[in-house]
């Protein structure tokens, strides 16, 4: 009803009707849904979910605040057993990862499996935003976000920017940015 295309969850939340439960009512609405795991919770607690879920995301960082170093010797191994899970079962998920996520560390995340990257600090905290979208670009990248990739994304996102304001708090408002690798 809000918007959303895409509803995800955290594995380690204590919903009272039950992650697939959950799921099968985000997907029951017309949306995809997502199972997200933070940096220590196994891989494990996200395979009996698996077969509903159209994104896995694994959180490189501890969630709650910004700027924390990507952890890859905690998370990279879940993502590459994420990745050979889906393939070895036929599923279809996309492998997203958040936290951390710059120039040097997208190209990690993806020869693990990842094809969906968030940035925040790294997009939203430098002056030139165009030319941040562009360095993650180098690599093969493609900005979107969730407007969907049909249009001029960074038009957007300037726009949202005028409504809610261009520093701190007006900058977590209007939306992640994700590249799509």
């Amino acid at each position: 009803k809000a918007g959303a295309d895409n509803i995800s969850i955290h594995v380690e939340a204590g919903y009272d009707t039950g992650v697939g439960p959950t799921l099968g009512r985000i997907k029951a609405a017309g949306r995809s849904a997502g199972i997200v795991l933070n940096p220590a919770t196994p891989f494990e607690m996200a395979k009996p979910y698996l077969s509903l879920a159209d994104l896995l995301l694994i959180m490189t960082v501890v969630p709650g605040f910004g700027g924390q170093h990507f952890m890859e010797k905690e998370t990279m191994p879940k993502l590459a057993e994420s990745r050979d899970w889906r393939d070895t079962h036929g599923l279809k998920y996309h492998l997203e990862v958040d936290g951390g996520i710059h120039t040097n560390t997208a190209p990690i995340a993806r020869r693990h499996g990842a094809n969906l990257f968030v940035c925040g600090t790294s997009t939203f905290g430098p002056p030139d935003m165009k030319q941040a979208v562009a360095e993650s670009e180098k690599d093969g990248g493609r900005p979107i976000s969730h407007f969907g990739p049909e249009a001029n994304e960074f038009e957007k996102l300037e726009a949202l920017f005028k409504e809610y304001g261009e520093s701190g708090s007006g900058k977590s408002t209007v939306a992640r940015a994700i590249l799509k690798l």
